[in-house]
């Protein structure tokens, strides 16, 4: 499979992005290698596919954080999937970075 890179899309598909995040996750989680023990003969396969899926889903993720915010709401919006997606972790610094930065520049593209 040929990697896409993630791209910014128009801010008024935000909404519509994030969900489209959390049912790439939600298909994550249904995968099977969830339930395969690793001495399984199916595991490596189903492993390799589900890393796949992992993948679509951080592309989305990507793409909705290069996204520009027009607002506060768009930089809440995208705080917010962060933390639901991090809840039990620490904080990735570099996604929380990307956000910062599309805040800090929103008033040089005319949003304040």
């Amino acid at each position: 499979m040929i990697a896409v890179p993630a791209t910014a899309a128009p801010a008024s598909d935000l909404p519509a992005m994030i969900a489209r995040y959390w049912e790439l996750m939600a298909e994550y989680e249904r995968h099977p290698v969830h339930s395969i023990l690793m001495a399984d003969p199916a595991y490596p396969a189903a492993n390799a596919d589900s890393k796949v899926q992992r993948a679509h889903a951080e592309d989305q993720m990507m793409r909705i954080l290069k996204t520009p915010s027009r607002s506060g709401r768009d930089i809440g919006m995208k705080l917010d999937m962060i933390l639901k997606d991090y809840e039990d972790c620490i904080l990735p610094e570099d996604l929380i970075a990307i956000v910062a930065q599309d805040a800090n520049s929103m008033g040089s593209r005319g949003h304040a």
